[in-house]
């Protein structure tokens, strides 16, 4: 539909558009009507038999955090799609049918390239022209059965999809690309897109994209004995709501993806390195390298040969009974021998966990899990301390001995929560806590220098226990003067960031609300329920 006709009837009629919004693009279907303004999508949905009863539906850009298109096929289903992926609960997916004699989908597809990844505004990046990558090779019929992608020229992609078909903006380009029988998945500028080919004549194509904010965490899996396969997997902010009282596992939808690759044909460390460029932010709160922003030309340099087995190899490194291990060696390690760690990029601490091991970097915590009997699987699972909602410790007791760091995040699938074991005294459970506090909410996330994590320093035995906080804490609700509860949590234990003030003892600081040990930073706008 004429967007300029729909914006006026909207005005003369009902009356429901703000002052400067603009109606982009319109479409009917029937008594319904769906528009794209400059700031939201309002889908207008009459019902009833007489259409006396509308309902007005608003959906915001903000809230909307991938979207895909389909070509219509051929003679059989000729209707085109438009899918939206939202982080509200309830409306996972909005999805709208386009008739295809009626709708531009590559107009529609590049519209939402504007709203969500961001709009066209750099000129081509030069680094296209020398992207390096592995020569497509013909496809397998093992290939094609088992659905293993192999890493292919990105800059035989870039040009591809630039031209036929032109899903990319003109300040886009592909720094990666895999493809699987028909179907390819591109690591660009802005996106990570997956191009699902179907249907007997391939006429029928589901381009998905998600921007790298959406992705929330993110894992390099490399292959085993009896499985050969390395995986990819991204959690997104994308909402799911598991169906209740439902016993089987409920497929996740778009909050978790999963793809498998050939690891003799794919850069598995390359690959780690361009998603932790995308996706991990400074400790100012900026991104590492901003979307439409090229990577630097070191990120995508092929791994040499004599380092590319060091990626499954990682995990035996440290192989004493030591829980927290010395982080100059384990920095040492990830930069020199797996090189997957960005230049920028250096460990704090570092704690073992029987075979596994746990890594607090800067930028992100990083989790690598030994899979399998041999060991020759490993998961190198990653997320920024953006993704971060709350995180609470929990001391040792009486008869648990182990100290306890629970971590949640933007994530409504299987990394919703992260738990982390502690020996009670073979690891400063508090000074981890104070360590997540300065990166989530402290001074190391408005880049003060007090925010410095090589400060940091185990509490000590001269400190008093978390007891004493408790046994302190004890009786019913009252407020209590903040100089003396200042006092308490600065020694007893330790947790207030050295910029910390009480505003109310409840317990809430200037940057986030204590019960006991558990923190819900001030800037986490999401519901938690308590």
């Amino acid at each position: 539909m004429d967007p300029r006709v729909v914006e006026q009837q909207f005005r003369d009629t009902v009356d429901v558009m703000l002052p400067g919004e603009t109606v982009e693009l319109a479409f009917k279907c029937g008594r319904d009507t769906t528009v794209l303004t400059n700031k939201r999508l309002l889908h207008v949905d009459v019902q009833g038999l007489t259409g006396k009863q509308v309902a007005y539906l608003t959906l915001l850009w903000s809230s909307v955090s991938a979207f895909a298109v389909e070509s219509a096929g051929g003679w059989i289903d000729r209707d085109a799609m438009l899918l939206l992926y939202t982080n509200l609960p309830g409306m996972e997916c909005f999805r709208l049918d386009l008739r295809k004699s009626a709708a531009d989908v590559m107009s529609i597809q590049r519209f939402f390239s504007d709203k969500l990844p961001g709009a066209e505004t750099l000129a081509p990046a030069p680094i296209s022209d020398r992207m390096y990558g592995i020569a497509d090779q013909s496809n397998t019929m093992v290939d094609i059965f088992t659905g293993d992608s192999r890493q292919i020229d990105a800059a035989a992609a870039n040009h591809k999809f630039h031209t036929n078909p032109p899903i990319l903006q003109n300040c886009e380009t592909v720094e990666m690309a895999f493809k699987c029988g028909r179907d390819l998945t591109l690591f660009t500028t802005k996106r990570f897109i997956t191009v699902d080919v179907r249907g007997f004549t391939g006429n029928r194509c589901l381009y998905q994209s998600i921007p790298w904010a959406t992705v929330k965490c993110f894992a390099i899996c490399t292959a085993g004995v009896l499985d050969r396969d390395a995986e990819l997997k991204l959690w997104t902010d994308i909402y799911f709501d598991p169906p209740s009282g439902d016993s089987t596992l409920p497929c996740p939808g778009m909050s978790f993806l999963q793809q498998d690759f050939r690891q003799n044909n794919c850069d598995l460390t390359m690959m780690l390195r361009c998603i932790s460029a995308r996706v991990l932010k400074l400790p100012s709160g900026l991104p590492v390298c901003p979307a439409g922003e090229p990577l630097s030309p070191e990120l995508l340099l092929p791994t040499p040969p004599d380092r590319v087995s060091n990626i499954s190899a990682a995990g035996s490194w440290f192989t004493n009974d030591k829980f927290e291990v010395d982080p100059v060696a384990v920095n040492e390690r990830f930069h020199n021998g797996v090189s997957f760690m960005l230049p920028n990029e250096f460990v704090v601490k570092a704690y073992m966990c029987g075979r596994d091991m746990n890594v607090f970097t800067n930028m992100r915590v990083m989790i690598v899990d030994k899979k399998g009997w041999t060991r020759k699987s490993v998961e190198y699972r990653s997320f920024p301390y953006s993704s971060i909602k709350s995180f609470s410790m929990t001391t040792a007791g009486s008869w648990d001995l182990d100290s306890e760091i629970t971590v949640d995040l933007c994530n409504h699938w299987d990394m919703a929560t992260v738990k982390i074991d502690l020996r009670n005294g073979r690891a400063d459970p508090v000074a981890l806590n104070n360590f997540l506090a300065l990166y989530v909410i402290g001074a190391c996330n408005s880049g003060a220098d007090g925010g410095n994590p090589r400060r940091l320093h185990p509490t000590g035995s001269g400190i008093a226990p978390p007891g004493a906080f408790l046994s302190w804490l004890e009786g019913s609700n009252y407020e209590v003067p903040l100089d003396e509860a200042e006092r308490q949590l600065q020694t007893s234990p330790p947790l207030l960031l050295p910029d910390g003030k009480w505003i109310w003892c409840g317990c809430t600081t200037h940057a986030r609300i204590l019960f006991r040990g558990f923190v819900l930073p001030l800037l986490c706008t999401q519901q938690h329920e308590w």
